[in-house]
């Protein structure tokens, strides 16, 4: 942990969840960091993609960590790198423990994690009328996990609405919205 004296250069945000099962994924802290510092995940990605921590913003550098998102919540060689710029840049040095791999040895091409987004409806709607903020739970990632732990109910895979699956890191619409048509998530699923 960042010591109370000293700045970081992005927020340090705290994880939901710490140590508990209900701990949120990588992917949900990078969503809700650039929300923090009201940027696209694309582009905070970006700017930590030119990142180098002897010369700071390198415009010479460039990755794609979005190509990546369905793995940033294993523990591979290109989530590392990630989670190491993070924690330098936030002051944290605990966001490996948002990865399966904190939890589970799975291997860093993607075993064992789902390609796409899943989520729990009954969780996100408890999150809003609780007034608390939504998030992804790391649980949600594995891909053997079809029931809900914490609500004995189905994991959601596609959009209500229109079917379709989501990705891991949404470009433009809020974290539990629809990245095709916008509609809620969960929202409709839970007054049903």
């Amino acid at each position: 942990m960042q010591n109370k004296f000293n700045r970081s250069t992005l927020y340090n945000l705290e994880p939901i969840g710490l140590g508990t099962l209900k701990v949120e994924s990588f992917t949900s802290y990078i969503y809700r960091l650039s929300k923090a510092h009201n940027v696209k995940v694309s582009t905070l990605l970006g700017r930590l993609a030119l990142y180098d921590s002897k010369e700071g913003f390198n415009k010479n550098k460039s990755a794609n960590f979005v190509k990546y998102s369905s793995v940033l919540n294993n523990l591979g060689e290109k989530t590392q790198i990630l989670i190491d710029k993070f924690n330098e840049l936030t002051g944290r040095n605990d966001l490996s423990d948002l990865t399966l791999g904190s939890i589970y040895h799975i291997s860093a091409y993607g075993r064992g994690i789902r390609a796409k987004r899943t989520w729990c409806p009954n969780c996100l709607f408890m999150d809003e009328i609780c007034n608390r903020e939504k998030y992804e739970r790391l649980v949600w990632c594995f891909d053997f996990i079809s029931i809900c732990p914490f609500h004995d109910t189905g994991l959601l895979t596609i959009c209500p609405q229109c079917k379709s699956e989501q990705n891991y890191l949404p470009s433009t619409t809020p974290l539990f919205y629809c990245q095709s048509c916008n509609s809620s998530l969960y929202n409709d699923v839970c007054r049903k």
